[in-house]
């Protein structure tokens, strides 16, 4: 099996990397602040700590309009999360998952794994959302 906290600590880096390329694009009033970045994702941990994996993507997908580029970098991120582990649970995902889809996909095939594995998983997603929050917590908003 891969190295975990490799595929955490790398997923991580990735929700930055696209919230920096989503800001390169951006007018410099409409950037997004890492502040928020790091809101988002913080409570996306607290809410898939406390409730679950399935909790935690219902979270990230019911994100405002201001939130939602931040909350799909990371849910995208989770779904890599889980084409990297050696379980095939991200098999019968669409490349652009509506949300229905996503959810869907996560209530009747990831929720529905064996305990070890969800439970995995949910560590899994735990620290990916933990790193990212400590990666935007480092990274300065530009001037």
């Amino acid at each position: 099996m891969n190295n975990l906290d490799m595929i955490a600590a790398q997923k991580a880096q990735a929700i930055l990397a696209k919230i920096d390329e989503i800001n390169l694009v951006r007018a410099a009033d409409k950037k997004l602040k890492m502040t928020d970045v790091e809101n988002v994702v913080t409570k996306s941990l607290g809410v898939t700590q406390e409730q679950g994996i399935y909790a935690g993507m219902l979270y990230l997908l019911s994100r405002p309009d201001k939130e939602k580029p931040i909350a799909e970098a990371a849910w995208r991120q989770l779904v890599e999360v889980l084409k990297a582990l050696p379980f095939r649970l991200a098999e019968e995902l669409p490349e652009n998952p509506t949300s229905q889809q996503l959810l869907n996909h996560f209530a009747t095939k990831v929720c529905a794994a064996e305990i070890p594995t969800l439970l995995l998983v949910k560590n899994l997603f735990e620290q990916t959302l933990m790193y990212a929050r400590y990666s935007a917590k480092a990274h300065p908003d530009e001037q």
